[in-house]
């Protein structure tokens, strides 16, 4: 059995509260891009990329719905390991956010000490 714990993270009672527009990025896993893409276009491996642009002329996490506007899968980490956690899944298709490539992310979150 786990230690009683106390949730000291910032967060909303209910998930939607996430997708407010006012709750931009709280809390967020933001996206195919992290930071500002300048004029929302890169150049990779011969292939030049536009993304949607979102602040001023660029391209700001991940485009006008970045993973940060996703509700993701969440499993909880089996209990049987001794090591309380959950891993969260999102599968971000291809042609999404205007980038062709499929993009499946994974974030495993675990406590591995409880002070």
């Amino acid at each position: 059995m786990y230690p009683k714990y106390t949730i000291t993270t910032p967060r909303f009672d209910n998930p939607s509260d996430y997708l407010g527009p006012s709750n931009r990025y709280f809390g967020a896993t933001v996206g195919r891009v992290a930071n500002r893409i300048a004029r929302g276009k890169f150049h990779l491996n011969d292939t030049d990329y536009s993304l949607a642009i979102n602040n001023g002329p660029n391209a700001l996490h991940g485009g006008l719905e970045g993973f940060d506007r996703r509700l993701w899968d969440v499993q909880v980490v089996d209990e049987e390991s001794g090591v309380p956690g959950i891993t969260c899944t999102l599968r971000s298709e291809d042609g999404d956010q205007v980038v062709n490539v499929l993009v499946c992310s994974c974030l495993s979150v675990c406590i591995l000490d409880i002070v």
